[in-house]
Protein backbone atom coordinates (compact mmCIF):
# COMPACT_ATOMS: atom_id res chain seq x y z
CA UNK A 1 0.00 0.00 0.00
CA UNK A 2 1.29 3.47 -0.52
CA UNK A 3 2.40 5.84 1.61
CA UNK A 4 0.70 8.50 1.96
CA UNK A 5 3.07 11.24 1.79
CA UNK A 6 3.18 15.35 1.54
CA UNK A 7 4.92 18.23 1.45
CA UNK A 8 4.64 20.00 5.11
CA UNK A 9 4.20 23.05 3.68
CA UNK A 10 2.12 23.88 6.29
CA UNK A 11 4.84 24.33 8.58
CA UNK A 12 5.34 27.73 6.57
CA UNK A 13 2.36 29.16 8.09
CA UNK A 14 3.10 27.77 11.82
CA UNK A 15 6.64 29.00 11.82
CA UNK A 16 6.51 32.61 9.80
CA UNK A 17 6.29 35.44 11.78
CA UNK A 18 3.30 38.23 10.43
CA UNK A 19 5.65 41.36 11.17
CA UNK A 20 8.08 40.40 7.89
CA UNK A 21 6.65 39.95 4.42
CA UNK A 22 10.22 38.93 3.26
CA UNK A 23 10.59 36.42 6.11
CA UNK A 24 12.03 32.96 5.09
CA UNK A 25 10.94 30.29 6.50
CA UNK A 26 13.69 27.49 7.94
CA UNK A 27 14.13 24.38 5.82
CA UNK A 28 12.39 21.12 8.09
CA UNK A 29 12.37 17.68 6.86
CA UNK A 30 9.25 16.90 3.76
CA UNK A 31 8.51 14.12 1.60
CA UNK A 32 7.27 15.06 -1.98
CA UNK A 33 5.16 12.76 -4.68
CA UNK A 34 5.60 13.00 -8.24
CA UNK A 35 2.88 13.41 -9.74
CA UNK A 36 2.25 9.58 -10.70
CA UNK A 37 2.42 9.17 -6.93
CA UNK A 38 4.79 6.45 -8.18
CA UNK A 39 8.10 7.86 -6.43
CA UNK A 40 8.65 10.10 -3.24
CA UNK A 41 11.70 12.47 -3.01
CA UNK A 42 12.43 13.10 0.92
CA UNK A 43 14.39 16.29 2.45
CA UNK A 44 16.19 15.55 5.45
CA UNK A 45 17.24 18.28 7.47
CA UNK A 46 18.67 19.55 11.21
CA UNK A 47 16.00 21.10 13.06
CA UNK A 48 16.13 22.73 16.19
CA UNK A 49 13.84 22.31 19.78
CA UNK A 50 12.71 26.29 19.91
CA UNK A 51 11.97 25.60 16.13
CA UNK A 52 10.13 22.63 16.61
CA UNK A 53 8.03 24.15 19.23
CA UNK A 54 6.35 26.28 16.95
CA UNK A 55 5.43 23.30 14.85
CA UNK A 56 1.20 22.26 14.65
CA UNK A 57 0.35 18.82 15.85
CA UNK A 58 0.07 17.26 12.53
CA UNK A 59 2.96 19.28 10.73
CA UNK A 60 5.18 17.64 14.07
CA UNK A 61 3.43 14.24 13.49
CA UNK A 62 4.36 14.51 9.79
CA UNK A 63 7.91 15.23 10.06
CA UNK A 64 8.69 12.25 12.88
CA UNK A 65 6.60 9.79 9.96
CA UNK A 66 9.44 11.21 7.71
CA UNK A 67 12.33 10.71 9.88
CA UNK A 68 11.41 7.41 10.78
CA UNK A 69 11.31 5.58 7.62
CA UNK A 70 13.73 7.45 5.66
CA UNK A 71 17.88 7.22 6.40
CA UNK A 72 18.65 9.69 3.92
CA UNK A 73 17.79 12.62 1.64
CA UNK A 74 17.12 11.36 -1.43
CA UNK A 75 14.52 9.05 -3.90
CA UNK A 76 12.58 6.60 -2.90
CA UNK A 77 10.08 4.27 -4.50
CA UNK A 78 6.16 5.52 -2.53
CA UNK A 79 5.65 1.84 -1.67
CA UNK A 80 6.09 1.83 1.63
CA UNK A 81 9.95 0.75 1.49
CA UNK A 82 13.12 3.01 2.21
CA UNK A 83 15.53 1.21 -0.11
CA UNK A 84 17.28 4.52 -1.88
CA UNK A 85 17.18 5.29 -5.31
CA UNK A 86 19.23 7.78 -5.30
CA UNK A 87 20.86 10.43 -3.12
CA UNK A 88 21.48 14.39 -2.73
CA UNK A 89 23.14 16.16 -0.24
CA UNK A 90 21.13 19.84 -1.08
CA UNK A 91 17.70 21.28 0.26
CA UNK A 92 15.99 23.27 -1.73
CA UNK A 93 12.58 25.30 -1.07
CA UNK A 94 10.91 24.53 -4.10
CA UNK A 95 11.38 21.56 -6.96
CA UNK A 96 10.19 19.54 -9.78
CA UNK A 97 9.76 15.84 -10.22
CA UNK A 98 9.40 14.10 -13.18
CA UNK A 99 7.43 10.55 -13.14
CA UNK A 100 10.57 8.32 -14.27
CA UNK A 101 11.82 8.78 -10.50
CA UNK A 102 15.19 10.06 -12.07
CA UNK A 103 14.81 13.41 -13.34
CA UNK A 104 14.30 16.24 -11.16
CA UNK A 105 14.43 20.43 -11.61
CA UNK A 106 15.28 22.49 -8.58
CA UNK A 107 14.39 26.16 -8.48
CA UNK A 108 17.05 28.39 -7.05
CA UNK A 109 16.66 30.78 -3.80
CA UNK A 110 14.80 33.54 -3.63
CA UNK A 111 17.43 36.51 -4.96
CA UNK A 112 18.08 39.02 -2.72
CA UNK A 113 18.04 42.93 -3.71
CA UNK A 114 21.94 45.08 -3.59
CA UNK A 115 21.28 46.69 -0.24
CA UNK A 116 21.95 50.66 -1.75
CA UNK A 117 19.31 50.21 -4.77
CA UNK A 118 15.54 49.09 -5.46
CA UNK A 119 16.69 47.93 -8.99
CA UNK A 120 18.94 44.49 -8.93
CA UNK A 121 21.79 44.93 -10.67
CA UNK A 122 24.09 42.86 -13.17
CA UNK A 123 25.71 40.81 -10.07
CA UNK A 124 22.75 40.35 -8.48
CA UNK A 125 21.36 37.93 -11.16
CA UNK A 126 23.97 35.46 -10.70
CA UNK A 127 22.12 33.02 -8.48
CA UNK A 128 20.80 29.71 -9.68
CA UNK A 129 17.34 30.02 -11.50
CA UNK A 130 17.10 26.35 -12.28
CA UNK A 131 19.18 23.49 -12.44
CA UNK A 132 18.35 20.05 -13.97
CA UNK A 133 19.41 16.91 -12.49
CA UNK A 134 19.06 13.00 -13.51
CA UNK A 135 19.72 10.19 -10.53
CA UNK A 136 20.71 13.12 -8.33
CA UNK A 137 23.77 13.86 -10.72
CA UNK A 138 23.69 17.34 -12.06
CA UNK A 139 23.00 18.17 -15.51
CA UNK A 140 23.21 22.01 -16.53
CA UNK A 141 22.72 24.77 -14.13
CA UNK A 142 20.87 28.61 -15.44
CA UNK A 143 21.72 31.55 -13.91
CA UNK A 144 19.30 34.30 -13.11
CA UNK A 145 21.21 36.74 -15.85
CA UNK A 146 20.77 33.86 -18.18
CA UNK A 147 16.72 33.98 -18.48
CA UNK A 148 16.00 37.81 -17.72
CA UNK A 149 17.07 40.29 -20.03
CA UNK A 150 15.67 43.36 -17.81
CA UNK A 151 16.07 42.84 -14.61
CA UNK A 152 14.03 46.88 -14.17
CA UNK A 153 10.75 45.00 -15.07
CA UNK A 154 11.61 42.05 -12.15
CA UNK A 155 8.61 42.48 -8.91
CA UNK A 156 10.40 43.57 -6.12
CA UNK A 157 9.95 43.65 -2.23
CA UNK A 158 11.94 45.63 0.58
CA UNK A 159 14.87 43.60 0.14
CA UNK A 160 14.09 40.62 -2.32
CA UNK A 161 13.01 40.31 -6.27
CA UNK A 162 11.31 37.51 -8.30
CA UNK A 163 12.35 36.46 -11.72
CA UNK A 164 9.98 33.44 -12.65
CA UNK A 165 6.34 34.72 -13.54
CA UNK A 166 4.81 31.07 -13.98
CA UNK A 167 6.09 27.60 -15.50
CA UNK A 168 5.01 24.34 -17.17
CA UNK A 169 6.07 20.78 -17.03
CA UNK A 170 5.12 18.68 -20.01
CA UNK A 171 5.42 15.61 -18.18
CA UNK A 172 4.61 13.35 -21.26
CA UNK A 173 7.36 15.25 -23.45
CA UNK A 174 9.43 15.73 -20.92
CA UNK A 175 10.20 19.41 -21.41
CA UNK A 176 9.92 22.54 -19.30
CA UNK A 177 8.57 25.55 -20.26
CA UNK A 178 9.27 28.97 -18.36
CA UNK A 179 7.91 32.31 -18.41
CA UNK A 180 10.43 35.33 -16.75
CA UNK A 181 8.71 38.55 -15.30
CA UNK A 182 10.61 40.70 -17.83
CA UNK A 183 8.68 38.95 -20.59
CA UNK A 184 11.04 36.05 -21.62
CA UNK A 185 10.13 32.70 -22.77
CA UNK A 186 11.88 29.63 -22.30
CA UNK A 187 11.78 25.53 -22.66
CA UNK A 188 14.04 23.06 -21.93
CA UNK A 189 14.87 19.05 -22.15
CA UNK A 190 14.17 17.58 -18.90
CA UNK A 191 16.39 14.50 -19.53
CA UNK A 192 19.34 16.51 -20.48
CA UNK A 193 18.83 20.13 -19.20
CA UNK A 194 19.33 21.59 -22.70
CA UNK A 195 17.48 24.80 -23.71
CA UNK A 196 15.60 23.64 -26.72
CA UNK A 197 14.34 27.34 -27.00
CA UNK A 198 14.89 31.26 -26.02
CA UNK A 199 12.75 34.22 -26.44
CA UNK A 200 14.67 36.58 -24.15
CA UNK A 201 12.62 39.92 -23.34
CA UNK A 202 12.71 42.76 -25.65
CA UNK A 203 14.67 46.04 -24.01
CA UNK A 204 11.68 48.90 -23.79
CA UNK A 205 12.62 50.63 -26.87
CA UNK A 206 10.33 53.69 -25.59
CA UNK A 207 13.69 54.42 -23.22
CA UNK A 208 15.88 54.12 -26.12
CA UNK A 209 13.84 56.34 -28.12
CA UNK A 210 13.83 58.93 -24.94
CA UNK A 211 17.69 58.22 -24.70
CA UNK A 212 18.48 59.29 -28.74
CA UNK A 213 15.82 61.98 -28.47
CA UNK A 214 18.06 63.32 -25.74
CA UNK A 215 21.03 63.08 -27.61
CA UNK A 216 19.73 64.68 -30.59
CA UNK A 217 18.61 67.69 -28.63
CA UNK A 218 21.85 68.67 -27.05
CA UNK A 219 23.61 67.51 -30.75
CA UNK A 220 20.87 70.13 -32.19
CA UNK A 221 21.44 73.18 -29.41
CA UNK A 222 24.68 72.49 -29.87
CA UNK A 223 24.94 73.32 -33.23
CA UNK A 224 22.84 75.99 -33.23
CA UNK A 225 25.04 77.45 -30.76
CA UNK A 226 28.20 77.65 -32.71
CA UNK A 227 26.22 78.88 -35.44
CA UNK A 228 25.02 82.27 -33.12
CA UNK A 229 28.46 83.06 -32.67
CA UNK A 230 29.55 83.38 -36.11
Amino acid sequence: MPVATRWVALVTLTCAPTARADYIAPAVPRAITSPNNQFVFVHLVKTYPEQEARWAPDVAAEIRRIRATYPQSGMYRNDGSAKLLWAVDWYADNVELADDGVHLIRYGPWPSLPEDTSTPRRRHLEPEALSFFANGTLLRTYRIGELVAVPSRLPRTWSHFTWRAGSEFDRERMQFHVRTHDGGRFTFDVRTGEMLSAQPAEPDLSLVWLAVGAVTAVAVWYVWRRRARL
